[in-house]
């Protein structure tokens, strides 16, 4: 799966707008990648993640003849995708009015197979020294100090590793965020 550019989007779109059914499936594609992407590096359930992206594909396919030629596709894109991410959540919190949150596991969000699976190709995208580190870190659970010391770095670099892993594989799955 290669990625998209924003000039290949913007063909598409513009193709699509002038009636051309494969630039629009392209499109689709490519928009469907994207969202999937991005919500699953919010740590959104799979499950939830497909309705979002249908949801996504829905807003895109009304709001399409709206946009503007001259302008960017992505910031257009990323502002439906967190649109209908916001409004997901404001729907989850109107269901869980009255929740008792005590009663909520910390921890229990379990991933699927999928999500491992997903996270394990991401993973092995990056230098076996960055995959050590946040494995250990995000997976196992370790702490900076047990890894520093597991790996005879200081705890400054492994703090320094995993932020520049984790910014390398937001680059890769389209997040331009600069949350930690």
């Amino acid at each position: 799966m290669s990625r998209v550019s924003e000039k290949d989007l913007h063909d598409w779109l513009s193709g699509a707008l002038s009636g051309d059914q494969n630039a629009y499936l392209r499109f689709l594609e490519a928009v469907t990648r994207i969202a999937r992407g991005f919500l699953l590096s919010r740590g959104i359930r799979r499950q939830e993640v497909e309705d979002l992206v249908q949801e996504v594909l829905i807003s895109v396919h009304k709001a399409k003849d709206s946009f503007d030629r001259k302008a960017p596709v992505l910031p257009w894109l990323f502002a439906i995708i967190q649109y209908r991410l916001a409004d997901n959540f404001r729907r989850m919190s109107r269901n869980l009015a009255g929740t008792n949150y005590v009663e909520i596991e910390e921890n229990s969000y379990t991933p699927n197979h999928e999500d491992r699976l997903f996270a394990n190709q991401m993973l092995e995208n990056l230098p076996s020294r960055d995959q050590k580190i946040l494995r250990a870190l995000k997976v196992e659970g370790q702490s900076v100090r047990e890894i520093s010391l597991d790996m005879g770095i200081s705890e400054s670099a492994v703090k320094v590793y995993a932020f520049r892993a984790i910014r390398l594989l937001r680059a890769k799955i389209g997040d331009s965020s600069d949350e930690n």
